[in-house]
């Protein structure tokens, strides 16, 4: 049985360049990621739909504007929704890892 939560994502800056890099590798230039807040329960357990998860061992999570893993190449679709508790650590640990310390460019094949 799966129970909507919400239907809509609502968005937050990103923690990775704040849109201030066009080049950024979370947020692809948009500036924003969506905030990873559950989209619905199924099995006990709430996902979201606007993350997703891939086949690699570290860093396998992805905001929806990420078509594809540049690392594995498994798709949203291919991959499934993230387990909302997932993506809200992931978003946390980007935001305390960062805080206002300028770090240098990372492309998303050497963060893994």
């Amino acid at each position: 049985m799966t129970i909507v939560i919400r239907e809509n994502a609502t968005y937050e800056s990103c923690p990775v360049c704040e849109g201030r890099n066009p080049k950024c590798w979370l947020c692809k230039g948009k500036g924003q990621i969506p905030r990873p807040e559950p989209s619905y329960l199924s099995g006990g357990q709430a996902y979201s739909n606007s993350w997703w998860a891939c086949g690699c061992f570290k860093n396998y999570l992805h905001p929806e504007n990420h078509e594809y893993c540049e690392i594995c190449g498994i798709s949203h679709e291919e991959g499934g929704d993230a387990f909302s508790t997932e993506a809200v650590l992931f978003v946390a640990t980007l935001r305390t890892r960062i805080g206002d310390i300028a770090l240098p460019e990372f492309s998303e094949k050497e963060l893994v």
